[in-house]
């Protein structure tokens, strides 16, 4: 019980903190977004209910050599 009071609690740290550096990001309800330090928004981009954004910089015990990056919204460059 005690964990998964926590987990929310992080959960919604993490909404928050992305939210603060993405102004015009809306997230619905329910959403699991993980090392949202790594997401970059350019313009209005909406996360609807039950999403889950994963970006990883480490895998098991390996960490990567590099930072990972999401970009979304109008003012991204498309490969």
């Amino acid at each position: 019980m005690l964990d998964n009071l926590r987990e929310s609690i992080h959960q919604y740290k993490l909404k928050q903190k992305l939210l603060a550096n993405n102004a015009k990001l809306k997230i619905g309800k329910n959403s699991d977004l993980r090392h949202p330090e790594y997401v970059h928004c350019s313009g209005v981009v909406t996360l609807g209910d039950n999403c889950k954004l994963y970006c990883w910089d480490s895998y098991q015990s390996n960490v990567f050599d590099y930072k990972p990056q999401i970009l979304m919204g109008g003012g991204c460059p498309r490969n």
